[in-house]
């Protein structure tokens, strides 16, 4: 059986650099992919737990999950909020 990723740490997300309404729409378009939660805001720090409905695929929807929260904080950052 394979690890839950949403047990595992989470992912820590400086809301400064990743707004929290890019992280929420990153949540809601990966919903068909993986289980997000914003699981708790500690300051500036967002964190974040995420695991793929794929079991094997884990690290790979983690890290493309990543990359898209990325693009949409640098639009938004980008375009001057």
């Amino acid at each position: 059986m394979a690890a839950s990723a949403l047990s595992a740490d989470p992912v820590v997300l400086d809301a400064s650099l990743y707004p929290e309404d890019c992280v929420r729409s990153a949540v809601a378009a990966y919903q068909p992919y993986a289980e997000v939660a914003i699981e708790q805001r500690e300051g500036p720090k967002l964190l974040v737990r995420i695991r793929s409905k794929a079991p094997a695929s884990d690290h790979t929807v983690r890290r493309e999950f990543l990359n898209y929260v990325l693009d949409l904080s640098l639009r938004q950052h980008l375009a001057g909020d």
